[in-house]
């Protein structure tokens, strides 16, 4: 099994730079004077598309909504950054096995 380590470097910085830049402001507020952050754009997209999460979410108390943007989000940066990383390890090892034959 090939080693795929920007794969785990590119998840962890992305979710550690989401939780410095979205989540610790908002649960140092907790909540309060929230306002949408274009950093979770993709999750108010996700939830305002199903009603019922809608309505759970944005009815419900500002718990819920720190919550599904703290947990959500550093899980949706740490997705992506793991599929740039992965991208990267593919681009690496592509050329490093280019260079070896």
């Amino acid at each position: 099994m090939p080693q795929r380590p920007a794969t785990v470097i590119g998840a962890a910085v992305l979710a550690a730079a989401h939780f410095a830049v979205a989540v610790f402001p908002l649960l140092q507020w907790s909540g309060n004077g929230e306002w949408y952050s274009p950093w979770d754009f993709p999750l108010e997209a996700l939830w305002r598309s199903f009603q019922a999460l809608n309505d759970f979410i944005m009815h419900g108390s500002t718990t819920r909504y720190v919550r599904f943007i703290s947990v959500g989000g550093t899980i949706m940066y740490a997705a992506l950054g793991a599929v740039i990383g992965y991208a990267f390890d593919w681009l690496f090892h592509r050329l490093r096995r280019s260079h070896t034959a």
